[in-house]
Parts: C-alpha cells; sequence; structure tokens
C-alpha cells in the first residue's frame, strides 16, 4: 500500500516494510512510522480514508505473540498519528481483516485461535481451528480510546476479507466472505475433521446496532 510516499510491504505478523515507490529499494526493513507504532504488528488490510488520504489500521497479537491485545490506529498524510485505542478480543484469533466506517471499527473474532508456546516448540503451528470457541463482533467507535467496545456472539463462522461496511445513524453493517467453520484446511482441526462443505464460502451481513446497551447476538 502507498502512504506518506512509500510504499508498504504488509505482513500482518509484523510492522510493515518501507520501501522506495521507484526503486522498490528497502528503506526501512522494520517500519514503525517513525517510533510512533506502538503495536508489535500491523495488519495485511489498513484503509486508507478517501476523503483525507489517512491510513487506518490495526495489529492484533499487538503486545506480543498469544496475546489477545488489538491496538487500532489512524496516521495522517504526513505520517503522523491521528488517535490510537488499545481493546482486549475475546481470545487471542487470528484478525485477518477488519472493517472501518465514518464512525465505527469493527473487529471479527473467529475460532483459528493460538494453539500456544509449547505446542509450537514441538513444531506445530500457530493457528487451528477450535471448534469450542465462539464467533465475536465487535464493534467501537472510530477515533476513540476504545472504551465503549463491544463484543458479542454470533454464529459460528470463518470469515477473511470485509466486503463493505457502512454506518446508518447508529447501526452498522459489514459484508464480508465467509464460511461455516475452518476455510483452510493446511491449518489443523482441533476436534473434528475439516469439512469442505461446512468451508465453502458465501457472503455474509453482520449488523449491529450500537444504541443499544445489550444488542444481544449479531
Amino acid at each position: 500500500i502507498h502512504h506518506n510516499g512509500r510504499l508498504l510491504a504488509l505482513k500482518e505478523d509484523s510492522p510493515p516494510a518501507a520501501m522506495d515507490l521507484n526503486t522498490l529499494e528497502t528503506l526501512d526493513p522494520v517500519y514503525t512510522f517513525n517510533g510512533q507504532l506502538q503495536s508489535k504488528t500491523f495488519t495485511a488490510h489498513p484503509k486508507t480514508d478517501s476523503r483525507t488520504g489517512n491510513l487506518l489500521a490495526f495489529g492484533y497479537e499487538a503486545r506480543g505473540m498469544g496475546t489477545n491485545d488489538l491496538h487500532v490506529f489512524e496516521i495522517d498524510k504526513a505520517g503522523r498519528t491521528a488517535w490510537s485505542a488499545w481493546v482486549k478480543a475475546p481470545y487471542t484469533s487470528e484478525i485477518h481483516d477488519y472493517a472501518v466506517t465514518d464512525k465505527h471499527v469493527v473487529f471479527l473474532v473467529y475460532p483459528l485461535a493460538y494453539l500456544g508456546e509449547e505446542r509450537m516448540k514441538a513444531g506445530g503451528l500457530h493457528w487451528g481451528w477450535d471448534s469450542t470457541k465462539d464467533t465475536w463482533l465487535g464493534v467501537m467507535r472510530r477515533g476513540g480510546d476504545g472504551k465503549d467496545i463491544q463484543w458479542v456472539k454470533g454464529p459460528q463462522t470463518m470469515c477473511t476479507h470485509v466486503m463493505g461496511a457502512w454506518s446508518d445513524g447508529n447501526t452498522v453493517y459489514v459484508d464480508m466472505d465467509g464460511g461455516d467453520a475452518n476455510q483452510f484446511p493446511f491449518f489443523p482441526n482441533l476436534h473434528e475433521p475439516f469439512d469442505p462443505a461446512k468451508a465453502a464460502g458465501e457472503v455474509r451481513r453482520f449488523t449491529f446496532d450500537t444504541s443499544k446497551k445489550s444488542p444481544g447476538r449479531f
């Protein structure tokens, strides 16, 4: 992605690498926006505000491997932090993408969960599908301190990419592609065999009314 005169190569489990726009020469292999990036990670899917040119991004496992900390932030066209907030996810999940509207930021936490350091030391993977865990939708006010974030349960799903999102008053809508279970057979299923039928993707729409103190399920 192009931002502030640099081409940023994104890797999700680390800060981006900054490259020269013309030569692709690496300018900084661990680019932290001149020391402003507080998160140890940076999403593969930042968003650019079409009105301001600001870059919106987040990191999961933001305080280190296995942590459920999310750091969400906005960086202006000149590379200065416009706002940032720290929030906690219900558990440590692979959050590949997220949604941003003019008013809200939305995270989907699904059961592709962190398997633990001991398993990784024994040669296992970072992620596995744990069907005993719930799927959660988290919605917070854009530009706030994150204390207003609400997490609600929904049907078990795995959705990796946002197709569109918008706010209409207090209600936020998010369209994503997704299946009913693990869509990636190269990540292990912990409790049942991989099911290609449940992995098949279709468009999902999530709706959340932020005016309700107890919105129930999404």
